[in-house]
């Protein structure tokens, strides 16, 4: 008898200690490696690419762009939303979604390509032999730039944790007092794309669509020096003088673009936050 309820107790804390692992944030060396997982790439050793029905990963109307990947070890899913690139007369729809979000209005086409991809997901984990948990704990999302928004969408309207690197705020959208989720935002100071929001300290008055510059999603850690903020605000408030004075209006505009390039480039989230690489598989 003692045998018997020893043994039922082991199971039950084996049990306990892999949900525990299962709902565990990943690390930023792993969100960060999937993110930078292109196609036709093996991924990182320990991952492997979650079949997805076809053309729903990419879509070039919108630039929506997102694969899913699994962990060996603990079963995890993460999804990874990235950027199409905008090549011109291919890829065009990456620019009218950045410019929806630019002028505070929800890119709906890219939003539900979001939730068509995660439901595809949750298909193919439960196809998988044995099935996977598509538990929201067992679901985690990342992005960079315009996927650290579809990140956002996806862990907002589905409950999932993770991280996003660069992601602007969500137009329309008002945080809680409290927070919101297990997501993290990454933001470093001078970045003009993580700072378009309403929740970043920059003020955006003199915009079109200001007053639709929504929060992000979940919590937000600041990387860098406030110091490059105050640069960010003279760029943000000399681009806003356009219809009194286009001189200094396209100085704003400039100095905008020194900033992206300083500041909004993936490598400069890495080196910020240390993190490193995970080596990739290799094929025979």
């Amino acid at each position: 008898m003692m045998k018997t309820v020893a043994a039922g107790l082991a199971a039950l804390a084996a049990l306990v200690a892999a949900s525990a692992e299962a709902g565990s944030l990943p690390d930023n060396n792993v969100f960060y490696s999937l993110i930078r997982t292109e196609r036709g790439q093996s991924p990182p050793v320990g991952w492997t690419k979650l079949a997805i029905a076809p053309g729903l990963g990419s879509v070039s109307n919108d630039g929506f762009f997102a694969d899913a990947f699994v962990s060996d070890e603990t079963g995890q899913i993460v999804i990874a939303f990235r950027r199409l690139n905008p090549i011109p007369f291919v890829n065009g729809g990456t620019y009218d979604t950045d410019a929806a979000i630019l002028h505070g209005l929800a890119p709906r086409a890219y939003d539900q390509d979001v939730r068509a991809f995660v439901d595809a997901v949750t298909i193919g984990a439960a196809h998988q032999v044995p099935p996977l948990s598509t538990d929201p704990a067992n679901i985690f999302v990342t992005g960079n730039s315009l996927g650290a928004y579809g990140a956002q969408i996806a862990a907002k309207e589905f409950h999932y944790g993770g991280v996003g690197f660069a992601g602007p705020g969500i137009p329309g959208y008002h945080a809680p007092p409290q927070g919101a989720g297990n997501f993290i935002n990454y933001l470093i100071y001078g970045d003009p794309v993580a700072n378009h929001a309403a929740d970043t300290g920059i003020l955006w008055a003199g915009w079109s669509g200001a007053g639709s510059f929504g929060d992000h999603y979940g919590r937000i850690e600041r990387l860098g020096y406030r110091g490059d903020q105050i640069a960010l605000q003279t760029a943000v408030s000399l681009t806003a003088i356009g219809p009194v004075a286009a001189n200094v209006s396209a100085g704003g505009w400039l100095g905008l673009g020194v900033e992206i390039g300083l500041w909004h480039m993936s490598p400069r989230y890495q080196a910020r936050l240390g993190i490193e690489t995970l080596p990739q598989q290799t094929t025979p």
